[in-house]
């Protein structure tokens, strides 16, 4: 039985990633296990060894096959999972879009949005107390809205309005491919047996369409945004976006810009890395406040007295200016 299913039956109700620290207590910096029917894993967790795996020597460690098919499926073939030149040529392009002039200028929409929520808040708070009731929020949703809507206009200037409340067939898609708390199994069972796309099962077909949906979106916009470019065209739709800023690195660097499909593709990756890892760490962040009422009396005071009500600028952010936040995230 331990031969069929390796370690799956020692992680069985074990909390995710308590086995990772007590493996790594047990056998030290680098060990391997296995799990039917997703092969097996090496950890490595040595600085040196992470230095040479991902700077170093990376081409002597190509990505994970199954594993790339798996993102391949929820993003395309982007940067996260390019290989060889392709890799190095599309890095390129990415690095410069995330460069710290450039993040500033996208600064302005993440204070844009926060405000959006903190209005919405008041708006629900101030309708319990006029019907006598205590405001319940849960805020692993209220995070995942509001990093959605913040990854949208800043990864490809789409609007999904999740914090508003608006419908939208490509919210629901997307909460398809990434619902709530994570990424969706149904890709990663795909991605390892493609036989699976074949049978009809409703929640294949509905991650099918899911994707249909919103790749088809990602594309028209890419598509629009690079023939406003053309000589030809009298449109300017460029923004601040990333996806603009890609095109512009594009532009710059003839011999590595990216083809339309690998916009798209990247494009998707910046959905996939950026949204559900940032809401989960805002939503554990204010878990953790609410334990600890102390730090959240020092946390808010801290706020109080620097900033008086008022956003903090990306300078002082980035300049540490506002410390006890910077140790609380």
């Amino acid at each position: 039985m331990l031969f069929i299913q390796g370690q799956l039956w020692e992680l069985r109700g074990r909390e995710h990633f308590t086995y990772g620290a007590e493996w790594l207590h047990t056998y030290g910096n680098v060990f391997c296990y296995r799990i039917m029917p997703f092969g097996h894993h090496v950890v490595i967790s040595g600085a040196d060894d992470m230095k040479r795996v991902l700077i170093s020597q990376p081409k002597l460690y190509p990505k994970p096959q199954e594993d790339m098919k798996y993102v391949e499926i929820l993003a395309g073939r982007g940067v996260l999972s390019a290989e060889g030149v392709s890799h190095t040529r599309q890095r390129k392009i990415v690095a410069q879009a995330f460069h710290f002039d450039a993040v500033q200028k996208l600064y302005p929409l993440f204070v844009e949005q926060a405000d959006i929520l903190i209005s919405a808040w008041t708006e629900v708070c101030a309708s319990d107390a006029d019907e006598g009731r205590s405001t319940v929020l849960d805020m692993c949703t209220q995070m995942s809205h509001v990093t959605l809507d913040i990854i949208g206009l800043t990864a490809f200037g789409y609007a999904f309005d999740c914090v508003k409340g608006s419908h939208s067939e490509v919210r629901e898609a997307y909460k398809d491919i990434m619902p709530m708390g994570g990424s969706s199994f149904i890709p990663m069972l795909l991605g390892k047996f493609p036989i699976l796309n074949y049978l009809p099962v409703p929640s294949f077909k509905r991650a099918d369409r899911a994707q249909t949906t919103l790749r088809t979106l990602v594309r028209r916009i890419v598509d629009a945004r690079v023939s406003c470019r053309s000589p030809l065209s009298s449109q300017d739709l460029s923004q601040n976006d990333l996806l603009d800023l890609m095109l512009r690195a594009g532009a710059n660097n003839k011999g590595a810009r990216l083809s339309n499909e690998e916009l798209a593709n990247n494009v998707q990756t910046f959905l996939l890395a950026g949204h559900e890892t940032t809401s989960t760490a805002l939503s554990w962040a204010h878990y953790l406040l609410a334990l600890n009422p102390e730090t959240r009396t020092k946390l808010r005071q801290e706020l109080s007295d620097r900033l008086g009500g008022r956003a903090p600028t990306y300078r002082e952010l980035s300049d540490n200016a506002i410390p006890y936040l910077r140790a609380v995230i």
